[in-house]
C-alpha cells in the first residue's frame, strides 16, 4: 500500500487546529471533553483501550477545569504529573517486551527532566493557558522517544501516530512556547482517543494507508533508539549542568 502523504498532512493540520481551537476557547474544550466521557462505555474498544482512554480523557477534563481557576490546584497538578509518568512507564514496559532497550534511556531522561515542583506549573496568558515550564529539549525528545516506541511496537498504526505526535510539537515550536506543549498534547491525544473509542470500527479510524508496516526495519529501529539514548544522555547532562550553575549563582547571591 502506497503511503498517502496528503492524507497524513490533512490529519496533521486537523490536530493543529484542534490544539488551537481548544486553547482559544476553553469553554468549548471543557464541554467537549466532559461530553466525551460516555465514549468509555462504547463496545468498539477492548479493556486496555478503555483504560488508556480513561487515563487521558479524565485528566484532560481536570486540565481544562484548571484553566478556569487563577492557579492549578495541588490535586490536579499531582494527577497530571502522575499520568505523564505512567504513560512513559507503560510504553517503556512494552519497549522491554519488544527488545527496544536503548529507548529506555530516553524514557528515564524524560522522567528525570520533567519538573515536579508546582512552581513550574501555572495558569497564565491571554487564554488562561495550562503552562508547564519544561526544559527546551523535552518536547522534542518526548516526540522522538514516543515515535520510536510506536515504530517498534505498533507499526500498523504508525500512520496515525505521526501527525498525532508531530502536531503538538509543531504547535509549540511555531509559537516558540514549549511551555504550551502539554496542553496541546493533551487536547490532540484526547481528541484522537475519543474518536478511537467511539468510532473504532469506522473506516476513518482504520485506513489501510496508515498501516506503515512497509516502513519497518529492525536495523532502523535500533539506530533510532540508539540516537534517542545518545540525545537523551547529552541533553540530560547539559540540563543538570545548567541547574547546578544556576543553583551556585543563587547561593552566592
Amino acid at each position: 500500500m502506497t503511503t498517502n502523504f496528503p492524507l497524513l498532512l490533512a490529519f496533521f493540520v486537523a490536530f493543529v487546529l484542534v490544539a488551537d481551537l481548544f486553547r482559544r476557547y476553553r469553554a468549548i474544550a471543557l464541554a467537549f471533553f466532559t461530553l466525551s466521557l460516555p465514549s468509555l462505555l462504547a463496545p468498539n474498544s477492548d479493556l486496555f483501550m478503555r483504560i488508556k482512554t480513561a487515563s487521558v480523557l479524565l485528566p484532560t477534563c481536570f486540565l481544562v477545569y484548571a484553566r478556569f481557576k487563577p492557579r492549578i490546584e495541588r490535586f490536579i497538578h499531582r494527577l497530571i504529573y502522575a499520568v505523564i509518568v505512567l504513560n512513559i512507564v507503560e510504553a517503556s514496559v512494552i519497549d522491554v517486551k519488544t527488545g527496544n532497550y536503548l529507548n529506555l534511556i530516553a524514557a528515564i531522561a524524560l522522567m528525570l527532566a520533567l519538573p515536579f515542583s508546582q512552581k513550574h506549573w501555572e495558569i497564565s496568558g491571554r487564554y488562561n493557558d495550562y503552562v508547564v515550564h519544561l526544559p527546551g529539549f523535552w518536547p522534542l525528545l518526548y516526540t522522538s522517544w514516543n515515535l520510536c516506541f510506536l515504530y517498534s511496537a505498533r507499526i500498523s498504526t504508525f500512520g496515525y501516530a505521526l501527525p498525532l505526535l508531530l502536531a503538538p510539537l509543531a504547535y509549540a515550536l511555531v509559537l516558540r512556547r514549549t511551555d504550551l506543549y502539554f496542553q496541546a498534547r493533551a487536547y490532540t491525544f484526547g481528541f484522537y482517543l475519543f474518536f478511537r473509542a467511539a468510532f473504532g470500527d469506522a473506516e476513518l479510524m482504520n485506513l489501510p494507508e496508515f498501516d506503515l508496516s512497509a516502513w519497518y526495519s529492525s536495523e532502523f529501529a535500533l539506530a533510532w533508539s540508539a540516537a534517542n539514548a545518545a540525545f537523551a544522555g547529552a541533553l540530560l547532562y547539559i540540563h543538570s549542568s545548567n541547574r547546578k550553575r544556576i543553583s551556585t549563582v543563587t547561593q552566592r547571591n
